[in-house]
């Protein structure tokens, strides 16, 4: 045998036991950490095992430990990252039981990576808590594939914060509505923030601007998403009722001095009727209040009442009541 030819066996049996050598040290290498996994009493040292695990699962593999194996004690959130590589290497993964062994939801997790990979973005945005805090994450939710529905029902708490902010409000929820969200919905959001049978007075005074909003609105804005502007005038009227006791002075602008008569019931919102103000508002209230500005009840009757439609018997049923 020639000199060359006993170099070229010896490089090959030299690369062999190398080669041996390398995944006897992999197998070992596993081994250790499945046990120091198992004790789960180092976490730091756990870290760096799963980092190790990450970059090297497919050497381990290679020299003959069982992917199931490697992936039982893998961090879930590197298997997710490596979710195609880890099916191309004959894993048969569900996606959705990759995420939901994720302890915790990480700012790290990727909902469009998700959603291209055919997650059920639904329960992953369920079990993740995924509650948006803005337009944009609402959005953000809807593009990478939480349904409408799903969105909305996580969205609540948000919705409820921006009770104060009428147009916000109004916006966030006719968004929604272009998603087909029901107005039967939206009424049962603003039912929430609205009471319109058991009036607490008091109550009403932090959510006055979404009221009159409500009652004084155009067709195009509330009514356009399924509001009824009308069903909110017990509260509307609880708040308000004081400013259109006014009464008609009977006299032309030029002859009225700098004084505010006040309003009278022929400048009601659209949505508020004088039937449902006599029937919400005490006529010892109605009393108290003209007798206050100076007027007498006949006068509130002939000035306001019947110019604007009020029905005499209603006033005279209401005083007998």
């Amino acid at each position: 045998m020639n000199i060359f030819r006993k170099l070229r066996i010896f490089k090959n049996t030299a690369v062999t036991a190398h080669g041996k050598i390398d995944q006897n040290f992999l197998r070992n290498t596993f081994q250790d950490i499945e046990k120091r996994v198992a004790k789960n009493d180092d976490q730091e040292k756990i870290k760096s095992d799963r980092d190790f695990l990450k970059k090297h699962w497919r050497e381990i593999h290679d020299s003959g430990i069982d992917l199931e194996r490697i992936l039982k004690i893998m961090d879930p959130l590197k298997i997710l990252y490596q979710f195609k590589e880890l099916q191309a290497a004959g894993m048969q993964l569900d996606i959705n039981q990759v995420v939901y062994s994720i302890p915790e939801w990480s700012d790290k997790i990727d909902l469009q990576y998700l959603h291209s990979l055919d997650a059920d973005m639904d329960q992953i945005a369920y079990r993740g808590n995924l509650e948006p805090n803005s337009l944009d994450e609402i959005n953000n939710l809807i593009i990478n594939g939480v349904s409408a529905q799903t969105t909305f029902e996580l969205s609540e708490d948000y919705i409820l914060s921006n009770a104060d902010y009428p147009d916000n409000l109004f916006k966030i929820l006719s968004f929604f509505y272009t998603l087909s969200i029901t107005s039967e919905q939206i009424r049962s959001i603003i039912s929430r923030i609205i009471p319109t049978i058991f009036v607490d007075e008091v109550k009403l005074f932090p959510i006055k601007s979404i009221i009159d909003d409500i009652v004084n609105s155009s067709p195009d804005k509330w009514p356009s998403i399924g509001i009824k502007p009308s069903e909110y005038a017990k509260p509307w009227i609880c708040l308000n009722y004081y400013r259109y006791l006014g009464v008609d002075s009977g006299k032309t602008l030029s002859d009225l001095p700098s004084v505010d008569y006040g309003k009278t019931l022929a400048d009601l919102p659209e949505a508020v009727s004088v039937h449902d103000f006599i029937y919400y508002v005490s006529l010892g209230e109605i009393e108290r209040e003209i007798s206050y500005q100076g007027y007498t009840f006949d006068q509130f009757i002939r000035r306001s009442f019947l110019p604007a439609g009020g029905d005499i018997e209603q006033l005279a049923q209401k005083s007998f009541s």
